[in-house]
């Protein structure tokens, strides 16, 4: 329920109040800052001061807002460059593949062989189950010389005597071998070659185990 002071400040709320109960009192007043209080109504009449302070703070006065100019734009300059056509350079011949020397031809000597001593016998020694036997001592003997050479089978059986001389030769092994050359008898006259000049002979030699 709403109320007013008097010039003295006096106010009075009589209507509608209970005791025993609790209310809220508010004063309001013009350039004064606002006040309340809760009070509880324990008799038919109760005295409420109430003080008010005056509102002191001076508004801030509102700044007019200075209108900024705008800009006028500056008026667009388009220069226009015209290209410099740049002089194109004489082009250069292409230079072609550089001559290649042809190469001299290599002049191989030609060996004439010396005559008499062009012939070979050489061949290979197995086992009877034609398995290749090395590390087998073969020697020759030239019969007009008395002259004697030996060989020794490589791992592929093979062996051989280079550089020989027209002449009759012998061959053998060991005496602790026994052997025969092939599709011959295993005499000792049999194991003699007659070598031409510049012939090669191939025997084949099986040692028998």
């Amino acid at each position: 329920m709403p109320a007013k002071s008097d010039k003295y400040g006096y106010y009075e709320l009589a209507e509608s109040l209970k005791i025993g109960k609790h209310y809220l009192i508010k004063c309001n007043k013009d350039f004064y800052k606002g006040c309340r209080k809760i009070i509880r109504l324990e008799k038919e009449k109760k005295k409420v001061s109430m003080s008010m302070i005056k509102n002191t703070a001076t508004p801030t006065p509102t700044l007019a807002q200075t209108p900024v100019p705008t800009p006028t734009p500056s008026p667009t300059v388009v220069v226009t460059t015209t290209p410099r056509q740049t002089p194109t350079a004489a082009q250069k011949p292409t230079p072609g593949p550089t001559p290649q020397a042809s190469p001299t031809p290599t002049i191989m000597p030609v060996t004439t062989p010396t005559p008499g001593n062009s012939g070979k016998i050489y061949g290979v020694v197995r086992d009877a189950d034609k398995k290749l036997l090395k590390s087998v001592e073969i020697n020759i003997r030239r019969v007009g010389t008395d002259t004697a050479l030996k060989a020794t089978s490589d791992a592929d059986g093979a062996f051989e005597f280079a550089g020989l001389e027209a002449d009759t030769y012998k061959y053998w092994l060991p005496d602790y071998v026994q052997y025969y050359r092939k599709n011959e008898s295993s005499s000792r006259s049999s194991r003699l070659i007659k070598l031409r000049e510049g012939e090669c002979i191939e025997i084949e030699i099986e040692v028998v185990k």
